[in-house]
């Protein structure tokens, strides 16, 4: 018997489980696991993965305060025009940004604003949310 399935069995027999079998229940989490494939999207993914970057998530707070261009990027960064270029790209990728040329000068700005804003403060919300505790029975 593999290791994984001893291990269910043990979760099984903790009584932590809803399955009575380890076979079964095995086959549920796979399932479960081929559902969320299929529901997950790739560009979901890449949303949260372009966000997962300090960088990348200043870069989307101060766009959502104005439009900037790369120059102003490098200089409140304290980063080469290069890292920003690389930065920004990931943030277009993901939907969230867009630039646009004015003369010379490239900006960038959110997309949308609203639906980004309101991304941050859930975020900031769910991570600075205090546990409550319940009192013991």
């Amino acid at each position: 018997m593999p290791i994984e399935s001893e291990r269910l069995e043990r979760l099984i027999d903790s009584g932590e489980c809803p399955s009575k079998s380890s076979e079964v229940y095995a086959k549920e989490l796979k399932a479960l696991n081929d559902q969320l494939d299929k529901e997950v999207p790739e560009k979901l993914l890449q949303l949260f993965n372009a966000l997962s970057d300090h960088k990348r998530w200043k870069i989307v707070k101060l766009l959502l305060n104005r439009k900037l261009c790369v120059c102003e990027f490098t200089e409140v960064l304290e980063v080469t025009q290069s890292t920003v270029s690389h930065h920004l790209s990931i943030l277009e990728s993901a939907g969230l940004i867009r630039g646009f040329k004015k003369g010379k000068w490239t900006f960038y700005e959110v997309k949308k604003p609203d639906h980004v804003a309101k991304l941050f403060k859930f975020a900031e919300e769910l991570v600075n949310s205090k546990v409550s505790v319940l009192p013991a029975i």
